[in-house]
């Protein structure tokens, strides 16, 4: 019996290439400077010169779109890189080992969490640097609970298995 293709995934992951593809092809080339004023053309609709249009001070937005979604793309992975890593390694250390120090980091994590994170993230900014380097490292670190609480989680769960008090039983694990 054949099985039915998933148009949904299909679907899917055809709109995700597109999307990417232009992200990648806005590192190297765009089709106009996202940032030349050109009054003559200000506000024009979509057209075979200007295919989304220019913005009311006359630059191209299909031009801004690209160089503006590169941007994204790149803060969007570095920002969770850094907290799938440490969220990661801080979940795992807190549900291995348990105790007092699970207890706090959790409440850390509780407080981090209670706050709104793009809130927070502002406030961080207007305190700070504007720099993209310094809007990563905020973001990041406002995605650390979320990963540390699962993989907690995973860990404490695994640590009540069979398999994992067999070990401890024969001594191999402590």
């Amino acid at each position: 019996m054949r099985k039915k293709p998933n148009y949904n995934l299909i679907f899917g992951c055809s709109l995700t290439a597109i999307t990417v593809s232009v992200i990648v092809l806005g590192f190297f080339w765009t089709p106009f400077d996202p940032d030349t004023m050109s009054p003559a053309e200000k506000s024009i609709g979509p057209c075979l010169r200007h295919l989304l249009g220019t913005d009311n001070f006359g630059r191209d937005i299909l031009s801004r779109v690209m160089e503006g979604a590169g941007t994204t793309l790149s803060i969007a992975f570095f920002a969770v890189s850094i907290g799938a890593t440490f969220g990661t390694l801080i979940g795992g250390l807190t549900g291995y080992f348990g105790g007092v120090a699970d207890e706090i980091i959790m409440r850390v994590n509780d407080a981090i969490t209670a706050f709104p994170s793009i809130l927070l993230a502002l406030v961080v900014v207007s305190i700070t640097d504007t720099g993209r380097t310094i809007i990563i490292v905020v973001l990041g670190i406002l995605f650390i609970p979320s990963f540390a609480r699962v993989v907690r989680g995973e860990f404490a769960k695994q640590r009540q298995m069979d398999y994992v008090k067999s070990l401890w039983a024969f001594g191999i694990c402590e």
